[in-house]
C-alpha cells in the first residue's frame, strides 16, 4: 500500500498543512463545516460512503487538527483512475499547503494516467485543476454521470499526452 505524509513547508504556522489518511469523520466535519464546503473533482455518493477504504485518500489537515480538504483517487466502474477532491472555500492561503499536498501526490503517484471531473461553471476548479497538471480532454467533453455540465480532465503519468 501506498503511504502518504508530507508537510507543506509555509513560514506562516496557520498555513502549515499535513496529509492524514481520509476518515468518514474528517468527511462529516468538511461537510457540515461554517462555510459550505465545495465538491472541487467529483465523486459519486457510493464512492463517499467506502472513503475510509480507499487506499489512496487522504485529509489536509492544519496544525489546530481542522480538516480544510480532502482528496484522493478512486477507481471508477470502467476500472480508470479518477480524481476527486472537497475542501472548504473559506481555505484562503490555506491553498497553497492544499496545492502542494495534492502535488506531491500526483507526482509521487505512479499507477497509471489519472481522470479528473470538474463542474463546467466551477471556475476556480477549472483554474486549479490546471494547475495540478491536468489537461482538459476537449472543449466540449463531458463526462457520462447523466450531466452535460462535467468537463473532463486528464492527468497523463507516461507522458503522451
Amino acid at each position: 500500500r501506498y503511504t502518504f505524509s508530507h508537510h507543506a513547508t509555509n513560514y506562516d504556522v496557520r498555513e502549515r498543512m499535513i496529509a492524514i489518511k481520509a476518515t468518514k469523520e474528517h468527511l462529516v466535519e468538511l461537510l457540515h463545516s461554517g462555510d459550505a464546503p465545495e465538491l472541487a473533482l467529483k465523486m459519486g455518493e457510493e464512492q463517499a460512503k467506502r472513503i475510509e477504504d480507499f487506499e489512496y485518500a487522504f485529509s489536509g489537515v492544519d496544525v489546530y487538527g481542522k480538516v480544510w480538504a480532502m482528496a484522493g483517487l478512486v477507481k471508477d466502474e470502467s476500472d480508470e483512475w479518477e480524481a476527486w477532491a472537497i475542501m472548504d472555500m473559506s481555505n484562503g492561503s490555506r491553498m497553497i499547503g492544499i496545492t502542494r499536498l495534492v502535488r506531491a501526490f500526483l507526482d509521487g503517484f505512479s499507477g497509471g494516467d489519472i481522470k479528473a471531473i470538474v463542474n463546467k461553471d466551477f471556475v476556480l476548479g477549472h483554474k486549479w485543476i490546471s494547475m495540478l497538471g491536468f489537461k482538459e480532454k476537449a472543449p466540449d467533453s463531458a463526462h457520462d454521470r447523466g450531466s452535460q455540465s462535467d468537463v473532463l480532465y486528464i492527468l497523463y503519468k507516461d507522458k503522451k499526452g
